[in-house]
């Protein structure tokens, strides 16, 4: 009988105490998980991965994608760093021309590259992946590739020591020549 009453406070007491433990999601959580997922944050997100694979031939690069909502912009942000050496040799300009080509061929807005576009250009990250929706406008590829603008950012050291966890930790500095080109 003591066993029986035993088992019963245990069971009432591991009730009491993992209703007491049992925490619910705070009002930011529960805003987050009733909000769905844009077609345009997707493919943000999906051409962020897609350019972390771009094959640029420069050791050392980071980058992100931006919208920028005032401007009606995506933005993709790269920073390379190359040596030191070679860019006493190339110019900062001629590196920035030669990512921003590298990039648009990567899409296949390059002349020579069309190839790709379909398969690969900037609008097709915006798509449904797994299916064709009837309302998507004819016209969604160009109208993203219209507002992409790519920004390269060309930093060096005589030391050769990237600072990218500094740089895109804060808001990217202008003390570094930019070049932007529209796509």
């Amino acid at each position: 009988m003591k066993s029986f009453f035993f088992v019963v406070f245990m069971l009432l007491l591991f009730a009491v105490l993992s209703v007491a433990v049992h925490a619910e999601p705070d009002s930011s959580v529960r805003y987050l998980t009733n909000e769905p997922v844009s077609l345009l944050e997707w493919g943000i997100y999906r051409l962020q991965n897609n350019l972390n694979t771009a094959p640029l031939d420069i050791p050392k690069q980071m980058l992100r994608v931006d919208y920028d909502w005032s401007k009606n912009q995506l933005l993709l942000h790269l920073a390379v760093y190359p040596s030191f050496e070679s860019l006493q040799k190339t110019p900062a300009k001629a590196v920035c021309e030669s990512v921003v080509h590298k990039i648009k061929a990567h899409f296949g807005v390059e002349r020579g590259y069309e190839i790709l576009r379909p398969s690969f250009g900037i609008g097709t990250f915006f798509h449904p992946q797994y299916f064709e929706k009837n309302n998507t406008p004819k016209t969604l590829d160009f109208d993203i590739e219209k507002i992409t603008n790519i920004e390269v950012k060309v930093m060096t050291s005589k030391n050769d020591q990237a600072p990218f966890k500094q740089d895109f930790q804060r808001p990217m500095r202008q003390q570094y020549p930019t070049y932007r080109k529209n796509t």
